[in-house]
């Protein structure tokens, strides 16, 4: 018993050892890469290599069935791109996650938390999310190496050297910005909106009625009201416009009035005049507003008003001080709290309508009223760096191609991007405040020396110097947004990332993010492929695109773009922890169990027990059957679509394919049994002995399917490759067997056929095959670390295959119909075939309803 419990021991390990053999192999960059990045479905791939990019799920809480499909599909995109000795790159990694994070902390410990008390648990809660998510890849048969996390000291000093160049070639600046606050007893607090939710309110909508004056502009022309145009309600008469607003108190913070594009040139070139200020703003055309309405643009006090403004070139107006009371107003209204002015502004306007809307308040609805007010941010100009981006677009090969319209709009956008939040989880702002009474200047630098030495350079004084004379240097209090740091997760997972002033040697004098040693972010002879649910093409596909081409002097940070869509609850609504109808990896895995015809694999294996022995620590099992169920399903509903198809749709299916796999293996286990066949080499071969039309059908009918498996795993069609491993399965059994039984074809086309079915399974279900006792030794001696070679396409041989299926279908067909003959109808080349194989037909047809019908071929 001992030594039967050794040898499989040492077997396992030998096969252990040959799959890590090949899996490190994946993580060196083969010398024999072409010189040119290869289209990602060539043909000829055999020694290049493949990064591919997956998103870091976020650490506020366990993986999902969402994360569960994107790291499913992408472990079968990269096990198949290994057996087909492709040189693979890909790594795990996790996002800090940000505010959802902040928010989780904020919640356990409360409001008055020590900022220590909360970092720690922040990083506790961390530590063991990230463990959890490491076990749960395992439970997902993903044995990807872990490359840490966005708050890395590596990725947080690429993040800072990226936020200094961007900051010293003047595209981020720091303005005022649309920020939640809330109003203390001492003065306004500005929040982040972790802190922040937002419940259903009914608000009244005010409207006031604004004079119409001809501007200045060179259009003013245009903007005479022709006959017949007060018919619009947005107009109290020819010369005045019916505004809207939600808060009268933001009067004097409006910098524009929208108005609906359809209506816009009958006010182009006109101005409105506010009472009280006389101060006049022009009109802007909006296409979200409806052809009746009009409403005041406050660009301080609404992101959506700030973006509008943006983009016409206008101003933020702060009409609240650090008390919260009101500022830059006309007399009346100066020193008054935002209630106070409302209700003195309350006059001059009349209520229209109640709405419900989405309105802000503290986590928890308790304390202080939240608000948003203009507070000083730092912007991202997405302007001056999208030029880099469009130029290089259309090389990146977008699938499904109706997504590159999406990312081009987002791209083009001009909206600014807010890359700063007043939160305290994550990387905090690399700009640090050298300041000497009123006069502060802001100094960019990856650390707070560089910091330092830039101030005494500013200074021309030592910094000691400097700090006697009465500076001081403080670091921004504010963290990046999280968005900003994950969109340059293709610098940090990229294979030996050189940085300069971080893991190069000599630091670079213009500070440009580089790679001394030629290992950039797109490489010759390297195909990067990033494969996504679509639903993050806005917000972090295009930063991406967006941030790396400007840092990489317009690289792309990959050529292949794949994306997959969201998967859905079973009542086909979309999947959200706040709705309740999540389902985690974890608990999807364990929804499957064993199956007819398979062994007992809901134990510890000898390996894992070994090795807990070995390290003293619990052995985390996963069965193996219910592993490969999951990564099965999970393949069969990924779809380039905007939904996924439904999960439970394919889980029978999947389940019934695999209790055919077994069916087989026992067949085939008893064959070798019976032969006495122990290894491959064992089996006599047939060459020189010329195949009979059965058997070259056959082949060529289950190569067909099976190149089919190969070309939609490197299309990334998922669902379609599992329909042709199915195919597979079935051809061989229904065909590859009756014919070994029937004796048309021998131990070797059977075994031969046997070996290539489950390299067709290995990316899928490569667990499953290592654990289950196959025949030939199969399991344990590297055959099947490689992806079967179908040779040439064999037109003849799949002609006869369809020939035969068709017989087939035709004579099942009639008999089910009590027909006592039968006729089939076949093709002309194939007719002399099938009359003299008519007995194997026959048999094919007494497997079915055990009976046989006269039949004849024409």
């Amino acid at each position: 018993m001992k030594l039967a419990a050794f040898s499989s021991l040492f077997l396992a390990l030998l096969q252990l050892s040959a799959t890590f053999t090949l899996r490190k192999a994946t993580q060196k960059v083969g010398s024999s890469v072409t010189s040119r990045s290869p289209p990602l479905n060539a043909e000829t791939s055999e020694g290049r290599l493949v990064q591919l990019i997956t998103p870091p799920p976020n650490l506020t809480g366990d993986l999902h069935i969402g994360n569960a499909l994107n790291l499913v599909c992408s472990d079968i995109f990269l096990r198949y791109s290994e057996l087909k000795q492709q040189f693979v790159y890909v790594r795990f990694g996790s996002d800090h996650a940000g505010h959802g994070l902040e928010r989780i902390i904020n919640l356990k410990l409360g409001p008055e938390s020590a900022h220590a008390e909360r970092l720690r648990a922040a990083l506790l809660h961390c530590k063991a999310v990230r463990s959890d998510h490491l076990k749960t890849l395992r439970s997902l048969g993903v044995d990807w190496l872990d490359d840490g996390w966005t708050l890395s000291r590596r990725n947080k000093d690429v993040a800072r050297e990226a936020f200094v160049e961007l900051f010293r070639q003047g595209h981020i600046t720091e303005r005022l910005y649309p920020t939640f606050a809330k109003v203390t007893e001492n003065g306004v607090a500005f929040i982040d909106v972790a802190d922040v939710e937002f419940v259903s309110k009914p608000v009244t909508v005010f409207s006031i009625g604004l004079r119409l004056l001809d501007g200045n502009a060179a259009s003013a022309g245009n903007g005479e009201l022709r006959s017949g145009e007060t018919e619009h309600n947005i107009y109290r008469d020819a010369e005045r416009i019916k505004v809207n607003t939600t808060n009268p108190a933001l009067l004097h913070a409006s910098v524009a009035v929208a108005v609906p594009e359809k209506v816009y040139e009958q006010v182009r070139g006109k101005v409105a005049v506010l009472p009280g200020s006389n101060r006049e703003i022009p009109m802007v055309p909006v296409g979200r507003l409806n052809d009746t309405g009009a409403a005041l643009v406050c660009p301080g006090y609404s992101e959506a008003d700030f973006q509008l403004a943006w983009e016409h070139g206008l101003d933020v107006i702060n009409i609240t001080d650090k008390q919260g009371r009101m500022q830059n107003t006309p007399q009346n209204l100066l020193g008054l709290t935002f209630a106070e002015a409302k209700d003195q502004m309350l006059a001059l306007f009349e209520p229209v309508k109640t709405v419900e809307m989405a309105v802000p308040q503290l986590v928890g609805g308790e304390g202080y009223g939240v608000h948003i007010q203009p507070a000083p941010q730092w912007l991202l100009d997405v302007r001056s760096i999208s030029q880099t981006a469009k130029s290089v677009l259309d090389r990146l090969d977008v699938d499904p191609p109706s997504r590159l319209a999406m990312l081009r709009r987002r791209v083009e956008s001009t909206q600014p991007w807010c890359v700063s939040r007043n939160g305290w989880w994550g990387l905090r702002v690399p700009v640090w405040r050298l300041t000497k009474g009123a006069i502060t200047t802001n100094i960019p630098a990856t650390s707070e020396l560089e910091a330092q030495e830039r101030a005494s350079q500013h200074l021309k004084v030592t910094f000691n110097e400097a700090l006697k004379e009465g500076y001081t240097l403080e670091q921004d209090t504010r963290t990046l947004d999280t968005w900003f740091t994950s969109a340059l997760w293709p610098i940090y997972t990229r294979p030996d990332p050189i940085v300069s002033g971080v893991l190069s040697p000599t630091p670079s004098t213009d500070h440009k993010l580089s790679n001394n040693s030629g290992a950039e972010i797109s490489e010759p002879g390297v195909t990067r492929v990033l494969y996504t649910c679509y639903d993050i093409l806005h917000s972090w596909v295009a930063r991406m695109l967006l941030l790396c081409t400007k840092l990489s002097n317009g690289k792309l940070p990959f050529d292949c773009l794949v994306l997959h869509g969201i998967v859905n609850d079973a009542a086909g609504r979309k999947m959200s922890k706040s709705k309740g109808n999540t389902v985690t990896a974890a608990e999807f895995v364990r929804g499957f169990g064993t199956l007819n015809g398979f062994p007992d694999f809901t134990k510890p294996s000898v390996v894992d027990q070994f090795l807990g022995n070995m390290f003293e620590t619990p052995s985390h099992h996963y069965d193996p059957l219910a592993v490969a169920q999951a990564r099965m399903t999970l393949a069969a509903a990924a779809s380039k679509g905007n939904v996924c198809h439904d999960i439970e749709t394919y889980r029978e299916r999947v389940q019934t394919m695999l209790k055919k796999v077994a069916q087989i293996t026992n067949y085939v286990s008893k064959v070798c049994n019976k032969q006495s066949l122990r290894r491959m080499w064992d089996v006599d071969s047939d060459k020189g002995t010329r195949p009979s039309f059965v058997t070259t059908a056959i082949v060529a009918g289950f190569a067909r399917h099976g190149r089919e498996v190969g070309q939609n795993i490197q299309s990334f069609s998922f669902r379609r490759a599992l329909e042709d491993l199915e195919r597979c399965v079935g051809v061989f059994s229904n065909y590859t067997i009756p014919a070994h039984r029937s004796q048309v074809s021998s131990d070797a086309v059977l075994t031969q056929g046997y070996r290539q079915l489950l390299r067709l399974f290995m990316p899928f279900a490569p667990q499953l095959l290592r654990a289950m006792p196959l025949p030939l030794g199969l399991a344990t001696s590297g055959e099947l670390l490689q992806w079967p070679d179908f040779g040439p396409v064999d037109p003849v041989g799949e002609g006869g295959f369809d020939a035969i299926e068709s017989a087939v279908r035709q004579l099942r067909r009639q008999t089910l119909d009590g027909a006592k003959t039968a006729v089939v109808v076949a093709p002309q080349d194939f007719k002399g075939d099938l009359e003299q194989h008519k007995p194997f037909l026959e048999y094919l047809l007494k497997l079915t309803y055990n009976t046989i019908v006269d039949f004849n071929i024409q």
